[in-house]
């Protein structure tokens, strides 16, 4: 009798996580990147400033790019549990990220321009 019980116990138990089975990936997509790095003001900086700024939007990107990634990829299980008002605040708020990343990546070229533009001239008047 125990072993029947038993055995209903467990098969109970198996067809409960068929039915909702634990998704593939995890929910928690860690730590949210936060605001991409200063960019340095072209006129006034060296190459090796320069390269600082690119190594550090290089890596906030990477970082970025991961936890959108993440987000991606549970978003249809995140929005399950979501109000209409939440999904519009998480779509903003990943948004809102992925811009910032998009204009810190542009900033960065425009400085870059203008310190190569400024190299130029003073190698030229060389």
């Amino acid at each position: 009798m125990r072993r029947i019980l038993l055995f209903a116990l467990l098969t109970g138990m198996v067809s409960v996580f068929a039915l909702n089975p634990a998704p593939s990936h995890a929910l928690d997509c860690g730590e949210h990147p936060g605001k991409p790095p200063t960019i340095p003001e072209a006129a006034a900086v060296t190459r090796d400033t320069i390269n600082l700024a690119v190594t550090a939007i290089q890596a906030y990107g990477q970082a970025v790019n991961i936890y959108l990634d993440c987000l991606d990829q549970n978003q249809e299980d995140q929005f399950f549990n979501m109000t209409k008002e939440q999904q519009e605040r998480w779509l903003n708020d990943y948004n809102t990220l992925a811009e910032g990343l998009a204009d810190a990546q542009e900033a960065l070229n425009r400085q870059i321009r203008i310190f190569n533009s400024r190299q130029s001239s003073i190698d030229g008047d060389s």
